[in-house]
C-alpha cells in the first residue's frame, strides 16, 4: 500500500510541496483513469485530482439498437495554493500532470432494466516536472441496472470489471485489474428549481484491485493497493444538462477511505 500512496502522489503533484516530504516515484497514470475527481489526502501530501469526463454521442441508444459513445476524459493533476483552504485548494500553484485517454463505449440494452457498457480506451499522459510520457490503455465492461419499486424513488446498481496497463518512457511498466461494486438510492424531493424536479440520493461504492492481473513488464519496486470504499450523497434534478459532452444530472460529494488513503471526491452522476 504505501507504494501505492506514493505513486498516487506523484501522479498528482509532479513536483515536491513546502509542506511535504520530497516523494521519490515515478507517475502511474493508471490510477487517474479509475480514482476521480477529489481532494485526495495521502500520508503528509494534500493533492487535487480533476477528470472532465467529455464525451459524444455517435448513437442513440434504444431499445432498437445499441448505442455508441466517443469517450474523451483529460486529467489534471497538481498541488493546490492552500490544501486548507476551501476556496484555494480549487487553485493550481502549478499543473503537475495531464492525461488524455480517449475511447469508445458500445452499450448494449438488456431486457427492460440492464444497460452493459464495454469499452476500450488508449491514451498516454506526461509528467511535466521529470518530463516523462506514459503511454496508457484501459479495457473492460460496466453493468447497470435501474429499476424503479415506486413512483418517487429509484435504485441503480452498477458494477465493472477492467484493466489497464502503463508503459512509461523511463522503462517502468505495470497493469492491474479492478472490480466495481456500486449502488444508489434515489427519492424525488418536493422541491423545484425552475422547471426542473429535484431529486436526492444516497450511494455507496467498493473498488477491489487485482495486483496479480500485471501482464506488462513488473517495476521492481511494484504498485499494490488492496480496496478502497467510498459513500457519498448527490443532489440531481428530472432533466440534466449536457456541456461539451458531459451529462450533468446532478452534482454529488462523497467520501473515499482505505488504508493511509482518504478523500473529498466529487462528480456529475452515478459512476456506473
Amino acid at each position: 500500500m504505501r507504494n501505492f500512496l506514493k505513486t498516487i502522489s506523484a501522479l498528482l503533484l509532479g513536483m515536491s510541496q513546502g509542506h511535504a516530504q520530497d516523494l521519490e516515484a515515478d507517475p502511474n497514470y493508471m490510477y487517474a483513469a479509475v480514482l476521480g475527481s477529489g481532494f485526495y489526502r495521502v500520508e503528509d501530501a494534500s493533492l487535487t485530482m480533476l477528470r472532465i469526463p467529455l464525451s459524444m454521442t455517435l448513437r442513440e441508444t434504444s431499445a432498437e439498437q445499441a448505442g455508441l459513445r466517443l469517450l474523451l476524459p483529460v486529467t489534471v493533476g497538481y498541488a493546490s495554493l492552500d490544501p486548507d483552504d476551501i476556496i484555494d485548494r480549487w487553485l493550481p500553484s502549478k499543473i503537475g500532470t495531464l492525461s488524455f485517454i480517449p475511447g469508445i463505449e458500445y452499450r448494449k440494452p438488456v431486457g427492460d432494466h440492464l444497460l452493459l457498457k464495454p469499452f476500450v480506451q488508449a491514451g498516454g499522459g506526461y509528467d511535466f516536472k521529470n518530463r516523462i510520457a506514459s503511454g496508457l490503455i484501459v479495457g473492460g465492461t460496466r453493468a447497470l441496472w435501474t429499476f424503479e419499486p415506486a413512483d418517487l424513488w429509484q435504485i441503480q446498481v452498477g458494477s465493472s470489471l477492467q484493466w489497464a496497463a502503463e508503459w512509461k518512457q523511463s522503462g517502468d511498466n505495470s497493469s492491474f485489474g479492478l472490480f466495481e461494486l456500486g449502488t444508489d438510492f434515489r427519492r424525488d424531493l418536493p422541491l423545484c428549481l425552475g422547471t426542473r424536479k429535484l431529486n436526492g440520493s444516497v450511494y455507496g461504492r467498493w473498488r477491489y484491485f487485482f495486483n496479480d492481473w500485471n501482464i506488462a513488464t513488473a517495476p521492481v519496486d511494484p504498485i499494490r493497493v488492496d480496496q478502497l470504499f467510498e459513500v457519498g450523497l448527490s443532489l440531481g434534478a428530472d432533466r440534466g444538462l449536457e456541456i461539451l459532452g458531459m451529462n450533468i444530472d446532478r452534482v454529488s460529494i462523497g467520501w473515499v477511505t482505505g488504508d493511509e488513503v482518504n478523500a473529498v471526491t466529487f462528480g456529475t452522476s452515478f459512476p456506473f
